[in-house]
């Protein structure tokens, strides 16, 4: 590894002299590295996005179902402590299908079919399972995703950002004394950031890596479920590029 670090090292100071002999303009011989960095934060909010699936032999009777569910399962997420400014309509739905019989096929009759969807951002992480439960009771009878936060991301991200410059910094510099070359200023620095999680909701605080998923009878009594909420992850990576000090 050290061989190929070096012969790369002097093959981008050869080429300069090389060129610079014959007249031509040429860049100065730079080095370019790409660091990595993390951070993790225990979350302190969450979102819980519930629902209702209703149907009806009209139109008018499913939105009229649907909505009676509805305003049960946010009335009682309020009760539980959720702000009115904190429950945002996600998905409505209105469709007409075909009754399917399991034993029977399709019926030939048709009925209508309303899904709507809520998102309820709970500051409290310890009252993420009582709010479940609440609006299960209350009339919701589906919960489909649970999305673990942080807010103050910025401070999550800035930790990162020191942490993949830091490796970006070491990185190089074990890469110039390996090469036998000394570093100089830098000349640029690209940052690019993703998150580590697989379910993202970007209303109020970031990401998760959790997912919960379920359906219920509408209105149905329930108790508050345990929930267990996964460590919030941030990451970036940066990219360096040095100037190559000239030898004398």
């Amino acid at each position: 590894m050290k061989t190929a670090l070096a012969v790369s090292a002097l093959f981008v100071l050869a080429g300069f002299a090389s060129a610079q002999d014959e007249g031509y303009y040429t860049y100065p011989p730079t080095i370019s590295v790409t660091g990595y960095g993390t951070a993790e934060a225990e979350p302190d909010m969450a979102t819980v996005v519930f629902g209702v699936d209703a149907t009806g032999v009209t139109a008018a009777e499913a939105v009229d179902s649907a909505s009676e569910m509805m305003e049960g399962a946010r009335a009682a997420a309020r009760r539980a402590g959720v702000s009115e400014d904190d429950l945002t309509t996600t998905y409505y739905s209105l469709y007409q299908e075909e009754i399917y019989d399991y034993d029977y096929g399709y019926t030939g009759e048709y009925q209508y079919r309303v899904t709507e969807s809520v998102a309820a951002v709970v500051h409290d992480i310890d009252d993420v399972g009582a709010v479940i439960g609440a609006v299960v009771s209350g009339g919701a009878n589906t919960v489909s995703s649970i999305t673990f936060s942080v807010e103050n991301v910025m401070a999550l991200r800035d930790e990162a950002r020191a942490n993949a410059m830091e490796d970006a910094v070491g990185r190089a510099r074990l890469l110039a004394q390996e090469a036998g070359v000394t570093l100089g200023r830098i000349t640029s620095i690209s940052e690019y950031s993703y998150d580590d999680s697989n379910y993202g909701y970007y209303g109020g605080g970031y990401y998760s890596d959790y997912s919960y998923s379920m359906t219920t009878a509408a209105g149905e009594a329930m108790s508050a479920p345990t929930i267990y909420p996964a460590v919030t992850k941030y990451s970036t990576s940066v990219s360096v590029t040095y100037y190559l000090e000239e030898e004398e």
